[in-house]
């Protein structure tokens, strides 16, 4: 399933990340909303989504079995996301960064999330790779649920999962109290991740909800209360209080609400005019389907600029020129190496 405006939701989201990493920090606009979560978050419901329905579509299929689903499944996820995956983590292996070959299985085999959870802090430009340790850990089980559990049994089961992940959440920091990185841990993100799963399902065997749940008025509601939840969360960030379960799960729950919000009228056709020119605009969609090398180049681009002496990286032209520098590294690898090894996949269908 390939739409125009999923692309262009991945730049979103993608842009949100970097702008929570490179925007002014000490600015009132960056304690407004948690920009880098809400683009993280959209990326969890968008991959949910997808990988929910590509399972379920390919199952309907006479030609396909569970068997042949799976394997087909982890082929084409190993192509897409190992390759560049490596190839960054090599960089950071070659210049020794933070002593990471001391520390290197975390990375290499997907569970550095857990080591900053444990840690409770952020290992520098490798933090971002926490939600590629989630998204790998939730392939690894998710397939075979969604394959091997009755249908019957499965919108129940998607439901459990997203309250599986407050009820995580919650239990966690009443436990520790002092750590900050709970939403880490890919149980605390079945929210998001099962929110999608769930939207898939209902787009496939319960379309009346799905219909319902993408009325004007339906939409606008989950949004509303999404926006609500996330400046109510803005209001502990104000007050410099981000733990305890009620601003973590104030964030967890808003930028899940409105990601679903989106997502449901993105996939099922934006109807207003101006929307439908923003989500099928070529750049943006261009973006999109770089998303994943700008996810992973951008902070070597920053410890790039550090190196050439751009120390503090705070100049609104030393910005410009490292998203420059980004988009060019990002759309050379795209074209250079992620594409032609994404060809690969067609040999590998369903």
């Amino acid at each position: 399933m390939y739409l125009k405006q999923i692309d262009a939701l991945r730049a979103f989201a993608v842009i949100f990340v970097i702008f929570s990493h490179w925007g002014p920090q000490n600015e009132m606009v960056m304690k407004i909303l948690p920009f880098g979560f809400l683009g993280v978050n959209l990326f969890f419901v968008i991959s949910g989504f997808l990988i929910t329905r590509i399972l379920l579509t390919n199952q309907n299929l006479k030609s396909s079995t569970n068997w042949t689903i799976i394997k087909s499944f982890y082929i084409r996820r190993t192509l897409r996301i190992f390759p560049l995956y490596y190839l960054t983590l090599f960089f950071f292996v070659i210049i020794n960064y933070q002593n990471i070959r001391l520390n290197l299985n975390p990375y290499l085999f997907y569970y550095c999330n857990f080591n900053y959870y444990l840690d409770n802090r952020m290992h520098g430009q490798l933090s971002s790779r926490w939600s590629l340790a989630v998204e790998e850990q939730f392939y690894l089980i998710w397939p075979w649920i969604i394959l091997f559990i009755k249908k019957i049994r499965m919108q129940q089961f998607l439901i459990f999962t997203i309250i599986l992940a407050f009820c995580s959440r919650t239990i966690l920091v009443l436990l520790f109290p002092e750590n900050e990185f709970v939403q880490f841990l890919m149980i605390s993100n079945l929210d998001s991740l099962g929110v999608g799963g769930l939207l898939a399902y209902l787009s496939i065997y319960n379309i009346e909800i799905f219909n319902y749940l993408n009325k004007g008025l339906v939409i606008s509601l989950i949004l509303f209360l999404g926006i609500a939840m996330l400046f109510l969360y803005s209001f502990y960030r104000f007050s410099e209080t981000h733990t305890g379960v009620i601003p973590i799960n104030l964030k967890a729950i808003g930028c899940t609400l409105v990601s679903f919000g989106i997502v449901i009228r993105v996939v099922n056709g934006v109807r207003s005019r101006l929307g439908s020119i923003i989500m099928t605009n070529k750049a943006l969609v261009f973006l999109g389907k770089i998303s994943y090398g700008l996810y992973l180049y951008h902070s070597i681009v920053y410890l790039l600029m550090e190196e050439l002496n751009f120390k503090h990286f705070s100049s609104f032209y030393t910005k410009i020129l490292a998203i420059l520098l980004l988009l060019v590294i990002s759309s050379l690898s795209w074209y250079c190496f992620e594409k032609p090894l994404n060809n690969f996949k067609k040999y590998f269908l369903y």
